[in-house]
């Protein structure tokens, strides 16, 4: 029996544990629960029983506390006196009623009476009554859990069977939308957990990712924005030519319907990113936007039918993700100075320099030499410098001129919430990269991205999650002296870093900020062959007065170019310069704001 099976066998008695804990504390005024209260949460958390809704300690003693109310005979409990009963402070009656809202709306708590079931926000949660959801009780006591995994499921075929799945989820949460009573939600809400099992349990059987499931990784979607990508990508493929705001929103009260409306406003990420567009130029005059439709090649790509493959480059890891490059050094811009490092950390895996070293006996410059026989020379990079000075795109370049793909982590994934799963997480970056270079002729550059958190100055262990740092840091010290392969690290906080990974890293390359020629290229760059600009703009003098970053000056043109298309008229200077002065007011740091002169 493994540890989660008996986590959830105990979950009952923890759960009337932690009740019994605040009752005697409310009978005799006296606090001895905190301990164990937080212990036996801590145990919960980690139950399958409420895995993927994200609890913390305060709603588990929610839990406990209703439960315990509803085994003495009530069967619901206001919401004014599950804060009272636990937090005795007026004070914290807003918040908490917040955390209540989001307990209702994941399904962990049901409404019984009040009218949040047609209209849910904090003032109407204020006057209702709440129980534990069918769904959760049904965790509690073992019978849901049971029948989800005595329920078998095969792998997906592929990408449109996938999003078969995908559209019944949207149909349910549709026909959610006009229920009114409260034995047709639940049973809903039941179908909805159901296929949402469904497509998790295929999803990790199939070892494939999806167009959809890559595209969600990639932008870090939350649940809100899929939902409403995979209502416009359905409504699209049945025939429907747009998506009605007004009238396909899927929400099913009206603070959900809300919020989904919000995501579909023009200032909106989805319309920033492009991934949302109107029907035509003319739908949005009136500010209602009720034709929406999803931008074509994002429609193409999310639809296309991609077979499923067990194979581990398609799906290396949760984490993981693989590029093929395509882009060339030739291609990026930057310093002189940092040109030269990277032409010479190349020259190290590739060309006459690593012939030579051959030569010369210089076969491995790894500080640990290893027994492998698939021997290959070895680089380690530190990519730092403000962002958007070029760092991710130029280890772009570096894959593409070794002719290899590139490996990418994003290294805020790496923290786990349970003890010992960070320090887990930092050596199966090197494990499994060994089990991908093994199965390739051709090993992939290794990118650890933004890898500020894992590089600072180790402290002293005062706090658990203080041991945890200097943990992972002792075992990314460890990995990086026996590392073979190409591994670059990327950061933005050079100053901080701990001397111990000086010598691990062959080269510190800095990223500097452009100078007068780097900016003029930068400048003619960015600029669209297509874009109208007027005969009044001087690159020379916006690259010479404004030092910007090559990030800096594609925001730059981006929002100088919206303030020409608003008047209908050509891009002028001084849309170029009152952009610039917003970006230059709008930066973080004073080390940027003096690098630029402002």
């Amino acid at each position: 029996m493994n540890d989660n099976t008996m986590l959830d066998e105990n979950a009952f008695e923890l759960l009337l544990e932690i009740n019994d804990l605040y009752e005697k504390k409310n009978a005799e005024g006296v606090d001895s629960s905190g301990k164990d209260t937080a212990l036996n949460a801590a145990f919960l958390i980690k139950s399958s029983i409420f895995e993927g809704y994200n609890l913390d300690e305060d709603d588990i003693k929610i839990v406990a506390l209703i439960l315990g109310n509803y085994l003495e005979g009530k069967k619901d409990i206001e919401a004014v006196e599950i804060i009272k009963r636990i937090w005795k402070d007026k004070k914290v009656v807003k918040a908490e009623l917040k955390r209540l809202l989001k307990m209702n709306k994941s399904g962990i708590l049901d409404v019984v009476c009040g009218p949040t079931t047609n209209n849910g926000n904090e003032v109407t949660l204020l006057r209702s009554s709440l129980t534990l959801s069918d769904t959760i009780l049904g965790r509690i006591f073992g019978t849901e859990s049971k029948a989800l995994e005595n329920e078998e499921f095969e792998p997906y075929k592929d990408n449109l069977e996938y999003l078969a799945d995908q559209f019944e989820r949207v149909r349910i949460l549709r026909k959610r939308i006009d229920m009114e009573a409260s034995t047709s939600r639940l049973k809903d809400n039941k179908a909805l957990e159901r296929i949402e099992n469904r497509i998790d349990r295929r999803l990790k059987i199939t070892g494939s990712l999806f167009p959809m499931e890559a595209f969600k990784k990639e932008k870090g979607f939350s649940r809100e924005e899929e939902l409403v990508i995979l209502a416009l990508l359905q409504q699209e493929i049945v025939g429907n030519n747009f998506f009605n705001r007004e009238e396909d929103i899927i929400g099913t009260t009206q603070y959900e319907r809300l919020c989904y409306r919000k995501l579909l406003e023009e200032d909106g990420i989805l319309f920033k990113e492009r991934i949302i567009e109107p029907v035509s130029p003319t739908a949005s005059r009136n500010g209602s936007l009720l034709g929406l439709k999803l931008n074509k090649d994002l429609k193409n790509r999310l639809y296309e039918k991609r077979k499923a493959q067990g194979n581990v480059l398609d799906n290396p890891d949760s984490f993981f993700e693989i590029i093929e490059p395509s882009i060339s050094m030739d291609k990026v811009i930057l310093h002189p100075k940092t040109h030269e490092q990277i032409n010479l950390a190349i020259d190290m895996v590739k060309g006459e320099v690593s012939d030579l070293l051959n030569e010369w006996g210089i076969k491995s410059i790894n500080l640990i030499q290893s027994t492998s026989k698939k021997r290959q020379h070895s680089v380690t990079m530190l990519f730092y410098g403000i962002p958007g000075t070029g760092k991710t795109l130029t280890a772009n370049a570096v894959a593409y001129v070794l002719k290899k793909r590139l490996l990418t982590l994003d290294c805020s994934h790496m923290l786990g919430k349970y003890v010992g799963e960070s320090e887990q997480n930092t050596r199966k970056i090197f494990d499994r990269y060994r089990e991908i270079s093994g199965m390739m002729k051709n090993p992939p550059v290794l990118l650890l991205n933004e890898a500020d958190q894992f590089l600072h100055r180790r402290i002293s262990a005062q706090h658990s999650t203080d041991h945890m740092y200097n943990q992972i840091q002792n075992i990314l010290l460890e990995q990086l002296e026996r590392f073979e392969g190409v591994l670059i690290a990327t950061t933005n906080l050079a100053d901080n870093l701990d001397p111990a990974f000086s010598r691990r890293f062959h080269y510190k390359i800095e990223f500097r900020l452009p100078g007068v020629k780097e900016g003029l290229k930068l400048w003619q760059v960015h600029i669209p062959d297509k874009a109208p600009v007027s005969e009044d703009v001087n690159l020379q003098y916006l690259s010479e007065r404004y030092g910007l970053t090559g990030g800096q000056i594609a925001v730059v043109i981006r929002n100088a170019a919206t303030m020409a298309a608003k008047r209908g008229d050509k891009i002028s200077m001084h849309d170029f310069i009152s952009a610039c002065e917003d970006e230059v007011r709008g930066s973080f740091g004073e080390r940027a704001k003096a690098a630029i002169g402002f």
